[in-house]
């Protein structure tokens, strides 16, 4: 480095370039202690350390370096990023934000591990959302056609809402109940809707995306008896 001679214990080798050096002239790692050339060490992006390059990860989803202990691999591709960088699930698992998939009740993006396909909708949500017994259905969807929640959210809208379906059911239609996501992107609706003589009530069910004014998934028709609303067809 310098030029400067000495006594050989007095030395020190560069791990990286095997350059003899004094141990002032040269900087040390601050994960092995090992002592290097000026201009080796990188900085980690986390926790300020400057180590060997050989110490660092270069994460997946940013680009940023940083010690290896701050990573984590999708459970997906097998990638590595920083903890905070992607989506975990409920198992611990993780994924990159891209790898993730949307719940449609909530519009919030979860790992593909937590999320479940309702057999009525066909929409897939975080299993929080989900009712598992008699099968993977909507929750708040479900408790609408069974009559267990009566509640009127967004009943501005229910006339439009009415309008935007009805080319797709027959007879007469009017909402008997809605409940709005935990975002307000969408509307869990229970219709009632009526043979024209009258005669046949029936219940639908679907969710109903309020800025894109359609129904997302399938609308299920069905008949409300004591032990619950039981499925008839799919419109």
């Amino acid at each position: 480095m310098s030029g400067k001679t000495g006594y050989a214990g007095e030395f020190v080798v560069c791990s990286e370039t095997n350059h003899a050096l004094l141990p002032e002239e040269g900087e040390k790692c601050e994960v092995t202690s090992k002592v290097v050339v000026p201009g080796i060490l990188e900085r980690c992006d986390v926790s300020g350390k400057r180590v060997l390059p050989v110490e660092l990860e270069k994460s997946a989803a940013s680009g940023k370096k940083a010690l290896k202990q701050f990573f984590v691999s999708s459970s997906i591709s097998g990638a590595r990023f920083l903890e905070d960088e992607g989506i975990v699930s409920a198992a611990g698992k993780h994924c990159l934000e891209k790898e993730a998939k949307v719940c449609a009740w909530s519009s919030r993006k979860c790992h593909p591990d937590d999320l479940r396909t309702c057999q009525l909708t066909r929409v897939a949500a975080h299993f929080e959302y989900m009712a598992t017994n008699g099968g993977i259905r909507l929750e708040p969807l479900l408790d609408l056609l069974n009559g267990l929640r009566r509640k009127f959210d967004k009943q501005e809208l229910w006339a439009r809402v009415v309008e935007d379906v009805s080319r797709v059911l027959n007879g007469r239609s009017q909402i008997e109940a809605a409940v709005l996501s935990p975002n307000g992107d969408h509307l869990a609706v229970c219709l009632e809707t009526k043979s024209w003589l009258g005669l046949k009530t029936r219940q639908a069910g679907f969710l109903y995306a309020i800025r894109d004014r359609e129904a997302v998934g399938r609308i299920v028709l069905g008949k409300r008896e004591e032990q619950g609303w039981i499925l008839e067809k799919v419109v």
